[in-house]
């Protein structure tokens, strides 16, 4: 009985695109899932959000573009998205552990996305690009980026460098404005991260193989 009912799904079902995405999804919150209950580890974040609480309470644009993430004098380490994404989360979660946990659970998951529509459009097939944004949906090496307050500016980053190459990679089919404004955006954050300066080689690249 059970045999047949398994053969009877198997016969009913048919895969549609945005089935990966799903799955994609799923297997991010079932690794990642438990991250949404972390507290603070106290490495950086505690100095980010609850010293600058009344930072975050203001959001004030200009003070967060003319500062560093630490608001420190010396201005080394310069992320003002990272910041208004802290301060977004202080207001809608009410200054709540979990409002950044769940942020960075859904950064994560749209760079992962991202990463499998930019596979897909560079001609990978579907069952390569699956796995390999699969891997970089679950990899241990990533957990950081996920669990870790802090870690958000990985995901934001890599956030950026996808759509920079997605919308490269459109422009180049199709040469539309919208994806040369999109790309424009995005590429001038891109280039301004450690590693941007490999995103002009991935485009050099999708521009002669692609």
């Amino acid at each position: 009985m059970r045999f047949f009912f398994w053969e009877k799904i198997k016969v009913s079902y048919h895969w549609r695109s945005w089935h990966a995405y799903l799955f994609l999804i799923l297997a991010a919150l079932i690794v990642y899932g438990q991250s949404l209950f972390f507290d603070y580890s106290y490495f950086d974040d505690q100095q980010l959000v609850l010293e600058h609480a009344d930072i975050l309470e203001r959001a004030n644009p200009v003070e967060i573009f003319l500062n560093d993430v630490f608001f420190s004098s010396a201005k080394y380490y310069y992320r003002p998205l990272m910041t208004l994404s802290l301060a977004f989360d202080w207001h809608w979660g009410g200054g709540t552990v979990f409002a950044f946990h769940f942020s960075n659970l859904v950064f994560h998951i749209l760079a992962v996305c991202l990463l499998f529509y930019l596979l897909r459009l560079i001609d990978i097939k579907e069952k390569t690009a699956l796995f390999l944004a699969l891997v970089f949906a679950i990899h241990p090496a990533l957990s950081q980026a996920v669990a870790w307050i802090p870690g958000r500016n990985d995901a934001l980053a890599a956030i950026f460098i996808f759509a920079t190459l997605i919308f490269w990679s459109r422009w180049l089919r199709r040469e539309k404005l919208a994806d040369l404004v999109a790309l424009w955006l995005f590429s001038s954050r891109s280039f301004k991260q450690r590693n941007g300066r490999f995103v002009a080689v991935f485009c050099f690249g999708v521009d002669v193989y692609f």
